[in-house]
């Protein structure tokens, strides 16, 4: 069974791995876990996790950008828990330059036998929900956009975006390119 470490914002993103008591069966792996589920059902567990804000921007190496030292937290987490594969995701918050700050890290790092699948999320978890409802302003969503047209559905609570993604019908067509990448990416990373 492969094990995956799963990395979010907060409970939205990874369910009860953002919770300090992590045995509550009534909370899911949240809309990441679900989605990963979605495109790999079987033969991998979420093994462990922790929230993105957890992880320090400290920089050990020289010149090593902020976002590269997270990555090399995040391995070394996940190494340490025995896992093969990182599922992660942290909110664009209407900054774009986050997702090319991601990109430049992936494209940078050293591969040492660990699968990631891993976005900046544009804007915020709550419009990857709102895409997989088929959802798509024209101009895209704001992140208080997105959030006000969750809270206005009644879909502003962990088991109910993860039931938007498991109701997903799995088309990726009209999906934004980087919840399509993050599909992509998490079916090779739980891939054996």
């Amino acid at each position: 069974m492969l094990r995956a470490y799963l990395c979010g914002e907060g409970k939205h993103d990874m369910g009860r791995w953002a919770l300090s008591r992590r045995d509550d069966t009534a909370v899911g792996d949240g809309v990441l876990g679900t989605l990963a589920r979605r495109v790999k059902p079987t033969g991998w567990e979420v093994a462990n996790g922790c929230q993105w804000k957890r992880l320090t921007s400290l920089r050990v190496g020289k010149g090593e950008p902020p976002l590269a030292a997270k990555l090399r937290q995040l391995e070394q987490l996940a190494t340490d828990s025995d896992c093969q594969a990182v599922l992660f995701g942290f909110d664009v918050d209407n900054r774009p330059e986050r997702a090319k700050a991601l990109a430049d890290a992936l494209t940078a790092r050293a591969p040492d036998g660990l699968r990631m699948a891993g976005a900046a999320v544009d804007p915020c978890i709550e419009g990857w929900v709102l895409e997989l409802r088929g959802e798509r302003p024209a101009r895209g969503w704001t992140k208080a956009g997105a959030q006000r047209r969750v809270a206005e559905l009644g879909l502003d609570f962990t088991a109910a975006m993860e039931a938007v993604v498991a109701d997903w019908n799995g088309q990726r067509e009209g999906l934004s390119a980087g919840l399509t990448s993050w599909l992509v990416d998490a079916e090779w990373a739980l891939s054996e």
